[in-house]
This record gives C-alpha cells, sequence and structure tokens, in this order.
C-alpha cells in the first residue's frame, strides 16, 4: 500500500498505515478509510463496527471489499458499489459507506 500510494504521487506526509494487530488504531476521525480484502473479507465486520462508528464523521467515507454489499444497505445510509469482481475465484465487490444508521 505503501508503495502504491507514493508511485500514485501522495507523499508519505498526507497518510498514515494502521496495524489493528498493534492496538495502535487513532482514535480521532478520519476523511476516507480504504480496507482492500481485508475487513469483511477476511475479518468479520462486526469485529470493528463499534471503532467505526465511533471515528466516522459525516462525511467519511469507508472503502472495503464483501460477498454481501446488500447486508450493508441495513447499516449505512449509503452504501455505493464501485468495483464487482465477478470472474475471480474469489468474487466480491468494493462498496464505499457513508453515514452509520
Amino acid at each position: 500500500l505503501d508503495y502504491f500510494l507514493r508511485n500514485n504521487e501522495i507523499s508519505k506526509e498526507r497518510y498514515k498505515i494502521f496495524d489493528y494487530d498493534k492496538d495502535n488504531f487513532p482514535t480521532n476521525s478520519f476523511d476516507i478509510l480504504l480496507s482492500i480484502y481485508s475487513l469483511d473479507y477476511h475479518y468479520d465486520f462486526e469485529i470493528y463496527s463499534n471503532y467505526l462508528r465511533d471515528v466516522m464523521k459525516k462525511d467519511s467515507v469507508l472503502i472495503f471489499d464483501t460477498i454481501r454489499p446488500k447486508y450493508f444497505k441495513n447499516i449505512f445510509e449509503h452504501v455505493e458499489i464501485i468495483k464487482e469482481d465477478s470472474n475471480t475465484v474469489h468474487k466480491s465487490n468494493r462498496i464505499a459507506c457513508r453515514i452509520f444508521k
């Protein structure tokens, strides 16, 4: 991820990478949170839902991969499928969510 961001001209000063297993998640709110093939793909969304509810602002966007995009329409006011992987072994949808219900 670090390499990808730098390759796309996003300076290291503009982002931080946090490792939940090391208990170093920030307590302040965020604008965009991105989880590629991790949140709700390998790790159940419910593990992080309370944390996310605490740190998401009204205009925060949470982007992650899931096999159950319709489920999240019950959790967020806005859910948009931004990518579909239907021709792969691990079919999934990348969704962008805003505003917890």
